[in-house]
């Protein structure tokens, strides 16, 4: 039996029913969404790190993230429900809002049901609200706390190498400037067991430079080759897992497996290819548009 750890996001504010614009809420882009690949998805996996990742190559079984997203209004609600389903598992709650008055709220529920199953991950401004133990503002110092709470849920005894991370870690980047390669960066370091190592941070202004000089050479395909670095590593990081089971082949899942492709959008070329190709159904899809949006024609 798995062990997962239940991640919550707690969100502000809901978005106006009936607002014309929509506009994406800031606690929508907060960090702590982008920061979920550095944790692991159950006990095992924190453990046994690679091995875990090896068994369910071997098994085929589906790993994934336990995930909730609460707003502030409906956090009674959602803790009421998540205790009485989920007694045993450990709940991490990222605070993703700012609002002074949604802290309120979400301090006062979440104070009430606190015990030492209970972490917390907020940033400076919001450290203020919460002012109980297993407060962190950081990954690793909540990996820190998961793993002195791991001998509860995984045996010990039949883990021969706990923590172990291959060396191949080091082949590894810990972050890059194009965006799109993040999932590749926080996936890798997840296949290996790798919980305690720094996403490196970039500036606004190193993220425009990219972005500027991808765009001044636009014949270039320096950015989408290393997406294609990276998912070489991943493959080879997969074959080594694969090898050591005498197993040659993935599951008929794992190949199927989504995988995003970038294309070279600032390239002109690129563009004027694409304008030509038909994806199956696109007709229809357009005369469904048009009959639900007859202005749109």
């Amino acid at each position: 039996m798995l062990h997962p750890i239940h991640y919550n996001f707690v969100l502000g504010e809901r978005t106006p029913k009936n607002n014309p614009v929509f506009i994406v809420p800031e606690e929508l882009t907060n960090y702590f969404l982008f920061s979920l690949g550095l944790y692991p998805h159950t006990f095992e996996h924190l453990v046994k790190g690679s091995d875990y990742y090896q068994a369910v190559l071997n098994t085929g079984e589906r790993s994934g993230y336990l995930v909730t997203f609460i707003y502030a209004d409906s956090i009674n609600l959602a803790k009421a429900f998540h205790v009485k389903q989920i007694n045993d598992a450990v709940s991490v709650y990222f605070i993703c809002t700012k609002n002074p008055r949604c802290l309120d709220e979400i301090a006062d529920a979440l104070k009430k049901e606190h015990n030492e199953r209970c972490l917390y991950l907020v940033d400076a401004f919001q450290k203020a609200w919460f002012t109980w133990d297993n407060v962190f503002s950081s990954s690793c110092e909540a990996i820190d706390y998961l793993k002195t709470l791991a001998p509860k849920y995984v045996d010990f005894s039949n883990v021969e190498k706990p923590y172990y991370v291959p060396g191949c870690v080091k082949d590894i980047d810990n972050g890059l400037t194009f965006n799109p390669t993040v999932i590749n960066t926080l996936t890798s370091h997840s296949m290996l067991g790798d919980w305690n190592y720094k996403m490196t941070e970039y500036s606004d202004e190193d993220k425009a430079r990219d972005s500027r000089e991808a765009c001044n050479n636009s014949d270039s395909f320096e950015r989408q080759d290393k997406m294609i670095r990276q998912i070489v590593k991943m493959m080879a990081i997969e074959d080594q897992a694969l090898y050591s089971i005498y197993k040659t082949l993935p599951t008929l899942d794992q190949l199927n497996s989504p995988l995003i492709i970038t294309l070279p959008f600032t390239h002109k070329d690129m563009r004027d290819y694409l304008k030509g190709i038909h994806v199956p159904g696109q007709t229809d899809m357009e005369k469904a548009l048009l009959y639900v949006y007859p202005s749109s024609g």
